[in-house]
């Protein structure tokens, strides 16, 4: 193989997108990470690039209480995750959740929001 064969192909190989082991990535929250918030959310939602099936979510405040929270997908691989959480006091609040990416690589990862007056 000659020289300039070899650089070509090592161009195309750099220029072919990596998207198919891509795995999915979260791109939105609501509430958004780090929000101050005067009410208690109406949904804990997220937005993922590509489908992704949530196996766990867990709220809990900085002491570590959890609190419940509906959803309704049902476990299926979705792009845009919604659950409805019980009625929040003030205070700081985390979100964490597990999931499966379309390609079945785990994936995990967290956000917070405070509720304050």
């Amino acid at each position: 193989m000659t020289r300039s064969l070899m650089t070509a192909l090592v161009a195309l190989a750099l220029l072919v997108p990596a998207s198919s082991d891509a795995h999915s990535e979260k791109e939105k929250t609501v509430p958004a990470d780090g929000a101050v918030l005067a009410a208690s959310p109406a949904t804990i939602a997220m937005t993922f690039d590509r489908p992704m099936r949530i196996t766990m979510l867990r709220l809990a405040d900085a002491a570590g209480r959890e609190y419940s929270v509906e959803r309704t997908d049902g476990m299926a691989p979705i792009t845009e995750f919604e659950a409805t959480p019980e009625a929040l006091g003030l205070g700081e609040y985390e979100v964490e959740w597990r999931g499966l990416a379309e390609d079945g690589h785990p994936m995990q990862g967290s956000f917070s929001f405070t509720l304050a007056n």
